[in-house]
Parts: structure tokens; C-alpha cells; sequence
């Protein structure tokens, strides 16, 4: 805010929506109540708190364990990413409320990754009308990153490192969006 810039860029990757609801020990407590972010106390406020304070169960079994693990694996993920889209839309109408109130212009990049899932391709969708409908300025980098991905005939860089488990831009991923 101290900046007053004309122009706010907010880009987001969207598998950044699941990222604060993934760990209970390091991620923050988010929670949307009233259309407003409220953000909650810790599970555990730290290492040592979770390390005392954690209770195994008192029964075990490593197969029903694996069923559970597989099942979270196959559900959590589309559930947090469905959370963060609630979030994200809570966070859009106080972007916009602050770039009103400083006279700057918001300018939203969603971006997927280069091989999105059936998750991914819903949501992003689902962000596209969103700002459509909250009269929000973006840029729909799917249909750039394609027209840039033909021009470069289809060299295996594509724009974001498959190998980074980040998902940060290649150089030439930085370059295009640039």
C-alpha cells in the first residue's frame, strides 16, 4: 500500500488454492466466515506443542491406515482445492475493495499447470467466470500459453519445470509471462 501502484498483478497458480489447508502442524488455521478470512488459532502453535501434545490412537492397523491414506489421496486434494476457490473468491472482493480505495487497476493471471487435471481445468473455469462476474480484470494465460507453445513448436520446455515439484516458471515460462 505504502507504493500506491496503478497496477496490482495477482497471479496464482492454481494449485497454490489447496497449498493452506494441506498441513495442520505448519499451515495456517483459514476459515471463511461472513465472507470475510478469519484466520484461527494452531492446531499446534509449534513443533515442540505438536510433539507433547499428539496422541497416537490406541488401536492401529496399518491396512485400514493404507485404505484411509489411498481414499484422502484420491478426495482431499479436489476438497482443498474447492476450499481455496472459496477462499480465493473472499480474497478477490478485498483486492478489489483496496485497489478501489487507492485508484489502482487489479489485474488477475490464473494459471494452470501445462498438464492440468480434470479438477484443475473445472476450477479454472470456475475462476474465469468469477472474475467475469466480479467485473475484475485478468488475463486467461491458457489460451496465451497454448498460442505460445505453438509459436515455439511445441519444444518440451513448456513454461512451467515438470521436474519442480514447485512448479515455478522455466526461463523461457518467465519470459512468455513477461
Amino acid at each position: 500500500k505504502k507504493y500506491t501502484p496503478d497496477v496490482v498483478i495477482f497471479a496464482i497458480l492454481l494449485d497454490d488454492l489447496q497449498r493452506p489447508f494441506r498441513c495442520v502442524l505448519r499451515g495456517p488455521n483459514i476459515t471463511v466466515s461472513d465472507g470475510r478470512i478469519v484466520i484461527g488459532q494452531r492446531r499446534y502453535s509449534s513443533i515442540l506443542d505438536f510433539y507433547f501434545n499428539y496422541n497416537p490412537s490406541g488401536y492401529e492397523s496399518y491396512f485400514v491406515k493404507h485404505l484411509l491414506w489411498v481414499y484422502a489421496q484420491q478426495t482431499q486434494y479436489a476438497r482443498d482445492m474447492h476450499k481455496g476457490f472459496e477462499l480465493l473468491n473472499v480474497m478477490l472482493d478485498d483486492l478489489k475493495e483496496q485497489m478501489l480505495e487507492q485508484n489502482s487497476t487489479l489485474i488477475v493471471v490464473p494459471i494452470h499447470s501445462p498438464s492440468p487435471n480434470p479438477v484443475e481445468i473445472e476450477l479454472y473455469k470456475k475462476i474465469i467466470d468469477l472474475l467475469k462476474e466480479k467485473n475484475i480484470d485478468f488475463f486467461d494465460s491458457w489460451d496465451y500459453f497454448i498460442q505460445k507453445r505453438k509459436e515455439y513448436r511445441n519444444q518440451s520446455f513448456y513454461y512451467i519445470e515438470e521436474t519442480d515439484d514447485l512448479g515455478h516458471f522455466s526461463p523461457i515460462g518467465n519470459a512468455i509471462f513477461a
